[in-house]
């Protein structure tokens, strides 16, 4: 008896025998009405079939490519999930194409793009990170935030020597003036991310982040402690956030109010110019 579904028999039969896009279809006749894609338990499963497969480099990269070029969400979502296990053996396609998958016009492959990316610095950090680098300083804001979800990803392996390369990226990316960029920053990737698995290290870059003259430093300083995480430092956000409430800039000082907002949520004593120990 078979151990596979209906739809992955279907799958494989198209994926081995027809075309690329043909089995695609398959996969796209169990989406909804609202999405453009099926869920992401199908397309996984959709993925672990091909990765048991194939076990040729070459053959997975021709894969990939015509996911791609199926001129589908489904197909490119896949295709995102897909070239990590390549990167090793062709950095530059590999890099190349999941550039132009973080750069979609479509929200959700994007999304998958960035999490291809986050794999790939996981996974081989010293060969990947570089590229990241460069691309803290694309034209494209979606390549860009790409970087930070990437950034944030790797943050949880919590190893010591990625810290300072990690935060440099922060660094690069604290005075992106992009509204994509920067909600994706202060509020994600520092204050979900390296907050919580670099605390001392990201503590002494918000401090420094909060006396900088560019706008969105700032913005960023006061939003990473609109996470959960920050709640764990009481006494530190009440400092920078008392600093930060008097700016003379009315963004940065939004910033300030949303950021106190959620630490309220979680420490219903907080409040700016009391030391949070007066509270207690």
């Amino acid at each position: 008896m078979s151990s596979y579904d209906d739809w992955e028999r279907t799958f494989l039969e198209y994926f081995e025998q027809k075309s690329i896009a043909e089995s695609i279809i398959i996969l796209n006749e169990m989406k909804s009405s609202h999405r453009p894609s099926p869920n992401a338990k199908i397309k996984e499963r959709a993925i672990d079939l091909i990765v048991q497969r194939i076990k040729n480099p070459r053959h997975m990269l021709k894969v990939c490519i015509d996911l791609i070029d199926s001129q589908t969400p489904t197909g490119r979502e896949m295709a995102s999930q897909l070239l990590p296990t390549i990167h090793t053996d062709f950095p530059i396609d590999v890099s190349s194409m999941l550039k132009d998958l973080c750069n979609d016009n479509n929200w959700e492959v994007r999304e998958w793009a960035a999490s291809g990316c986050g794999q790939i610095l996981s996974q081989n950090f010293e060969g990947f990170y570089p590229t990241l680098k460069m691309w803290t300083q694309d034209d494209s804001a979606k390549v860009r935030r790409a970087v930070a979800i990437s950034a944030k990803m790797a943050s949880r392996a919590r190893k010591p020597e990625w810290c300072s390369p990690l935060l440099s990226l922060m660094d690069d990316l604290i005075r992106d003036s992009d509204p994509y960029v920067r909600k994706n920053m202060g509020p994600f990737a520092i204050g979900d991310g390296t907050l919580r698995y670099y605390p001392e290290e990201t503590i002494a870059h918000i401090s420094q982040w909060a006396t900088m003259p560019d706008i969105f430093a700032r913005w960023n300083a006061a939003m990473s402690f609109s996470a959960a995480e920050g709640a764990k430092y009481p006494e530190i956000a009440e400092g920078i956030l008392t600093q930060l409430s008097v700016d003379p800039i009315s963004v940065v000082r939004r910033a300030v109010d949303s950021a106190v907002r959620q630490l309220q949520k979680r420490l219903p004593d907080f409040r700016l110019g009391v030391s949070f120990n007066d509270t207690k």
